[in-house]
């Protein structure tokens, strides 16, 4: 853009619902956390699928999709990050498009994913 910010379309994966959110712009320099807050507003409606309304900023944990290093899910422990220093710090390869897996923290479907994936 005129500024020189790179802007990225960005997938949010939500493997437990089978379902899926995805941001056409979001500018390198925009926080983690805002982005997860665009898709799971925070006093807003859930999403037709969390029938249960226990998807939040709060309550999920975020894991950066493969293409790290490791080819593994890498777990997001510092949301405030922007979406440029997540990538740049953890190596991510880019193959277009960022994909975030979004999952309730501390659910046995967590546990059961992470064992899965090799997390």
């Amino acid at each position: 853009d005129e500024a020189g910010e790179v802007h990225w379309p960005v997938l949010f994966l939500y493997p437990q619902h089978q379902q899926t959110d995805f941001i056409q712009d979001a500018a390198e320099t925009v926080a983690v956390a805002d982005l997860l807050e665009h898709v799971l507003p925070q006093g807003g409606p859930p999403a037709p699928w969390d029938a249960k309304g226990e998807f939040s900023v709060r309550t999920v944990h975020l894991y950066l999709a493969p293409g790290t290093v490791t080819g593994k899910p890498l777990l997001v422990t510092d949301t405030q990050q922007t979406l440029a220093d997540l990538l740049q710090r953890n190596k991510a390869v880019v193959a277009g498009v960022p994909m975030f897996y979004v999952v309730l923290a501390g659910s046995a479907f967590e546990a059961e994913w992470r064992e899965r994936e090799e997390v």
